[in-house]
C-alpha cells in the first residue's frame, strides 16, 4: 500500500509498523495503540450494558429474561477489553513517536 508510507498511527504517532490496524476511528500500528485509543469507548460500552438489564428486568420482569443474560455477558466482555485498554495505556505513550 503507498499510504503505509506516509502513515502515522492514532495513538502513539509511530510512522512505522510492521502490521498496519485499520479501523473505522482510524490508522493504528500495533494492537495496543487500538486497545488504548478505543478504551473509554469500550468502558461506556459495558455500562449502557449494565443500564439496560436494569431498565428491562424493572420493566419487562420476566420476559426479559433472555436479555437479562445476554447483555451481562457483554458488559464483562466490554469490561475486559477496558482493562486491556488500561494497560495497554500504560505501556504505550501516546505521541510518543518511536
Amino acid at each position: 500500500m503507498g499510504e503505509e508510507y506516509h502513515a502515522r498511527c492514532n495513538y502513539c504517532g509511530a510512522t512505522k509498523s510492521h502490521q498496519w490496524i485499520k479501523s473505522q476511528y482510524g490508522l493504528y500500528c500495533s494492537r495496543d495503540c487500538l486497545l488504548a485509543q478505543n478504551m473509554w469507548l469500550f468502558a461506556c460500552t459495558s455500562f449502557l450494558m449494565v443500564l439496560m438489564t436494569l431498565f428491562l428486568g424493572f420493566t419487562f420482569g420476566m420476559y426479559a429474561f433472555p436479555a437479562a443474560i445476554v447483555f451481562p455477558l457483554l458488559a464483562l466482555i466490554f469490561l475486559y477489553l477496558t482493562s486491556r485498554g488500561i494497560q495497554a495505556r500504560k505501556r504505550v505513550k501516546r505521541w510518543s513517536i518511536n
